[in-house]
C-alpha cells in the first residue's frame, strides 16, 4: 500500500492534538480512559510542615526576638528587663555580668519549648534547656532559686526575706520538670539532679502539718507581718501542684508525703457552715494551726469561692494523680454537694463569698472619703482571678461519677496531665485543670497588678497570645 501523504495543515492539527491531549498510563496519548467507578477517598492528613501554618508563622517572630534578647553564658541563657540581649561569651560587660530574672527566664524558657514543640524547630527546644540551666544558675546552696542573680555564682545564699518567695522555685521547676519530661529516655544530668535539689526546698517550705504559710499583708516589712495561710492565693494550689509533678518526672516518693500532707491539711481546715453544720467549703484564710482567721477583716472567717476553689482543685490534682479514692473522694464529693446547694444570684451565678449560714455575704459599701484637694483618690480596686464556680462544679460532678482514672484520661485526650499541672504551677495558664484548652487562661502575672510590661515580658506574651491558636495547638 502505498504511503499516505499529509497536507502541511493535517501535519500541524496532528501535532496540536498530541500536545493538548491528556496522557494514559504508560504513556500513551489519546483521549482519556473512562474513569472505573470507586468510592470517595477519606480525608487524608497533609503532611505540609507546620511551619506553613500562618499562626505558626507568628509563633516564629516573638520566638527569635526573644531568643535576640536572651544573655547567653557558659551557664545557660537568661533574661531581664532592661538588659539588652547579649553573648558573654564573646563580651565582656562593663560593670559585671548582668543580673538575670529567675521568674522571667522560666516562663520564657516554658513558651520557647511550646513553641520548640508546636513549630517543630529544634532552636527553641535548645534555648529551652539553656533557660532550665540559667534558672538553675541562679540557684543557692540550700535548693533555693533566688529571684534575681548572676548566672554561675553557685551556692549563693537565699534571698534575705521572712518568709521565702516560693514562686520562683514553682516556674522554674515547671520548666525543668517540663523538659525533663520531653527528655523521659535520656534526661540531662545537669538538670536532673538540681532540680530534684528544688522540688525538697519547695517541700521544706509547709508547716509540719502541711500548709504554706505566708506573710500578711503581703510585702510586709520584718515583724510587721502575720503569717497565715492563705487560700486566696494560687500559692498554695500551685506549690502542691509542683510537688505533684515533680514526684511524677523525677520518680521521688520522698515528695509523695508532702503532697499527702497538703491534702489532709486541706481537709482539716474546711469551714464548718450551713444547716446542719457540715465542712465541705474554705475560707479565704486560716491561721497555720488551721483555726479560722479573725485578724484580718478583708479575710473574715466566710465561705470563700476563691479560696474553695485553689483547695479542691489541689485535691482533685491529687486524685488525678495518685488514683487514691479513699483520701480524695469524700472531701471532692463533699464540695461538689455544697457547691451545688449555695443560693445563687438572680442571674444564676455565685456570690464570692458566703456566711456561716450559707447566705450570701454581700460586700459592704465603699466609705472612704471622695478624692478632694487634700484627699488623694483611693487606690483602684485590684482585679481578682474568676473562682470559676461553674468549671469546678462540672469537674468535681464527673471525678464523682467516672472515677480519677477515668477522668485523668478524658482531660489527657486533650492537654497531657503533665502538661496541665505545668502551666497551671507556672502561671502561664491558671485554669488548666478546670477549662479544656488550658490557652484559654489569662496571660502569666510577670508584674503586678496595673504595672505596663516589660519588652521581654511582652515578647513572651505575645508568644503566649500564638500559641492560643488552635492552628498551633
Amino acid at each position: 500500500m502505498p504511503p499516505m501523504l499529509l497536507s502541511r495543515r493535517q501535519t500541524l492539527a496532528l501535532l496540536a492534538s498530541a500536545v493538548v491531549a491528556p496522557r494514559r498510563a504508560g504513556g500513551q496519548v489519546g483521549p482519556p480512559a473512562p474513569a472505573a467507578k470507586t468510592k470517595p477517598a477519606l480525608p487524608v492528613a497533609t503532611t505540609a510542615p507546620i511551619a506553613a501554618a500562618p499562626s505558626v508563622v507568628a509563633v516564629r517572630g516573638p520566638c527569635d526576638a526573644l531568643l535576640a534578647a536572651a544573655i547567653r553564658s557558659p551557664y545557660g541563657w537568661g533574661w531581664a528587663e532592661g538588659e539588652p540581649g547579649i553573648d558573654l561569651t564573646k563580651v565582656r560587660p562593663r560593670g559585671g555580668p548582668p543580673v538575670v530574672d529567675a521568674e522571667l527566664t522560666a516562663v520564657a524558657g516554658l513558651v520557647l519549648h511550646l513553641a520548640g514543640e508546636a513549630a517543630d524547630e529544634p532552636k527553641y527546644l535548645a534555648a529551652a534547656v539553656e533557660a532550665a540551666r540559667a534558672v538553675l544558675a541562679v540557684q543557692a546552696r540550700s535548693g533555693q532559686v533566688r529571684a534575681r542573680g548572676v548566672m554561675g555564682a553557685f551556692g549563693g545564699k537565699e534571698d534575705p526575706a521572712e518568709l521565702p518567695d516560693r514562686r520562683p522555685a514553682r516556674r522554674g521547676l515547671a520548666l525543668l520538670l517540663t523538659v525533663l519530661d520531653a527528655q523521659a529516655d535520656q534526661p540531662d544530668p545537669r538538670l536532673k539532679g538540681p532540680a530534684q535539689r528544688v522540688a525538697h526546698w519547695l517541700a521544706g517550705q509547709q508547716t509540719h502539718i502541711g500548709g504554706w504559710p505566708t506573710l500578711y499583708p503581703p510585702g510586709a516589712s520584718k515583724g510587721r507581718g502575720v503569717r497565715l495561710v492563705r487560700l486566696d492565693d494560687p500559692d498554695a494550689r500551685d506549690s502542691t501542684l509542683a510537688l505533684l509533678l515533680a514526684g511524677e518526672v523525677l520518680a521521688d516518693r520522698g515528695l509523695r508525703p508532702y503532697v499527702d500532707r497538703a491534702a489532709d491539711h486541706l481537709v482539716t481546715i474546711r469551714l464548718t457552715a450551713g444547716r446542719p453544720p457540715t465542712k465541705a467549703l474554705w475560707p479565704a484564710a486560716c491561721k497555720l494551726d488551721g483555726d479560722s482567721n479573725t485578724g484580718q477583716l478583708d479575710l473574715p472567717p466566710a465561705v470563700d469561692l476563691l479560696g474553695t476553689r485553689y483547695a479542691a482543685e489541689a485535691l482533685l490534682a491529687g486524685l488525678l494523680v495518685t488514683f487514691e479514692a479513699g483520701r480524695y473522694d469524700a472531701p471532692l464529693r463533699e464540695a461538689r454537694d455544697a457547691l451545688s446547694g449555695l443560693p445563687r444570684t438572680a442571674g444564676g451565678g455565685w456570690h464570692r463569698r458566703y456566711d456561716l449560714q450559707l447566705r450570701p455575704s454581700v460586700p459592704r459599701p465603699d466609705t472612704r472619703p471622695a478624692e478632694g484637694v487634700f484627699t488623694p483618690p483611693p487606690p483602684p480596686p485590684a482585679a481578682l482571678p474568676n473562682p470559676r464556680p461553674a468549671e469546678l462544679l462540672a469537674r468535681l460532678a464527673r471525678a464523682s461519677e467516672v472515677g480519677g482514672k477515668r477522668l485523668a484520661e478524658e482531660m489527657s485526650a486533650r492537654v497531657p496531665l503533665r502538661r496541665r499541672l505545668a502551666l497551671a504551677a507556672s502561671g502561664l495558664a491558671p485554669d488548666a485543670l478546670l477549662l479544656d484548652d488550658p490557652a484559654a487562661g489569662r496571660l502569666p502575672t510577670l508584674v503586678a497588678d496595673g504595672e505596663p510590661l516589660g519588652p521581654s515580658a511582652a515578647i513572651v506574651a505575645e508568644v503566649w497570645r500564638a500559641l492560643e491558636s488552635p492552628t498551633v495547638r
